[in-house]
């Protein structure tokens, strides 16, 4: 599953996109980058949808759609610029980068030595208390080896 630090980052992209979107009028790429976001941002939710609204079956979950999480990992790298670039004041500025290097760090390391050595079978937030009885979390059979340590 993705870190809920990447969906809020790729959300606050997502919000960009479409501000951006309004502000040109409709029109879809005014320059190279805003063409390069607004085809990130399809590649990475038309396939999601697609999944949604054709009902289709997925056998063991997010496998079948992981080609999307490399153009989802990049609207959520355009959402931290966009979040770093953002003006909050001119007393705020000095305190809201370093604030947000402490959060996106802590958030990124204090997870991989949490999960470590299982980040394989990681899920957030959104997923509910016992996310074992709706997916797999031994597909790969990766944490045989602890269990037999």
């Amino acid at each position: 599953m993705v870190p809920m630090l990447y969906v809020a980052l790729f959300g606050v992209d997502a919000v960009t996109i479409l501000a951006q979107l309004v502000r040109r009028g409709w029109r879809l790429y005014a320059t190279d980058a805003a063409w390069q976001d607004l085809l990130f941002l399809g590649l990475g939710v038309v396939p999601l949808l697609a999944v949604i609204t054709l009902h289709s079956v997925l056998y063991n979950g997010w496998w079948q759609v992981y080609f999307v999480y490399p153009m989802l990992l990049l609207v959520a790298l355009r959402g931290l610029v966009a979040a770093w670039h953002w003006q909050v004041g001119p007393a705020a500025t000095r305190y809201w980068r370093p604030a947000l290097e402490l959060v996106v760090g802590i958030a990124v390391v204090g997870r991989m030595v949490r999960l470590h050595p299982l980040e394989n079978i990681y899920f957030n937030a959104l997923v509910g208390p016992t996310p074992e009885r709706s997916y797999e979390t031994g597909y790969w059979c990766l944490n045989y080896r602890q269990g037999l340590d």
